[in-house]
């Protein structure tokens, strides 16, 4: 088992375009294969999508997001949190949906 503290982060995550009002795009660029779960909060913290075991790397990946709930709902305009974990690294982004 690799724990987290062990391997250097080799990882570059940006998205893009933000504020979005149809697709956001999630871009990876890792050294190595990991699998990705994606969890999408609203400004209560409630969890509004969720996207588990994205295969992704090594290179460069994208991982895209319609603004619709785990309903297939469109969401309202708003700030967001977007959740990224993999097998060695978490990491927190802030997003803003325009309809």
């Amino acid at each position: 088992v690799v724990k987290k503290k062990e391997v250097e982060k080799t990882s570059s995550i940006n998205f893009y375009p933000n504020p979005f009002n149809n697709i956001i795009n999630l871009t990876f660029d890792i050294t190595y294969n990991d699998n990705v779960d994606v969890s999408i909060y609203n400004i209560n913290g409630s969890t509004i999508k969720r996207m588990k075991n994205i295969k992704v790397g090594p290179g460069f990946s994208v991982i895209n997001w319609d603004g619709k709930n785990n309903r297939g709902q469109t969401v309202n305009s708003g700030l967001y949190f977007v959740k990224l974990k993999g097998n060695v690294f978490e990491d927190i982004l802030e997003i803003t949906f325009l309809k």
